[in-house]
C-alpha cells in the first residue's frame, strides 16, 4: 500500500507498506500529484519503513514521482528505510533528478 498526506504546509510524507508494485505505484500517483498540489519549495519524506519489497519495475514509475517533485521545486527526500536495494534504487531516482536524498533508519531521526 501507498498513501501520501501532508503534514505541514510544504511537507509531504508518503507511507509504503508491504510489497509494492508498478500498478500500486502506477495507481497513487494522482494522489501524490494533489499532495503535492501547489506548494512551493515541497519537502517530501519517503517511509519505507514497513516496506517489505518491490517489483524492479516500480522504478519506471518512481522515476515519475521524482520528476514531478523536482519540476514542483523539490530539492531534497528524506528517506526512511533500513533495506540496502530500496536504499540504492531511491538514491538512483534522487541522483537523476539531481535530488539531495537524506536516509535515516527511523522517522524519530528526522
Amino acid at each position: 500500500m501507498i498513501e501520501t498526506e501532508a503534514v505541514d504546509e510544504n511537507v509531504i510524507i508518503s507511507r509504503f507498506t508491504g510489497f509494492i508494485t508498478r500498478a500500486m505505484a502506477e495507481a497513487r500517483f494522482e494522489q501524490f500529484r494533489a499532495k503535492l498540489g501547489f506548494i512551493r519549495e515541497p519537502r517530501w519524506i519517503i517511509d519505507q519503513s514497513r516496506m517489505e519489497g518491490f517489483e524492479p519495475a516500480v522504478l519506471i514509475t518512481g522515476k515519475r514521482w521524482f520528476a514531478l517533485f523536482r519540476r514542483r521545486g523539490g530539492s531534497e527526500i528524506v528517506l526512511v528505510v533500513d533495506v540496502p536495494g530500496a536504499k540504492m534504487a531511491a538514491a538512483a531516482l534522487a541522483f537523476s533528478e539531481k535530488i539531495n536524498i537524506r536516509v535515516v533508519p527511523t522517522l524519530d531521526k528526522i
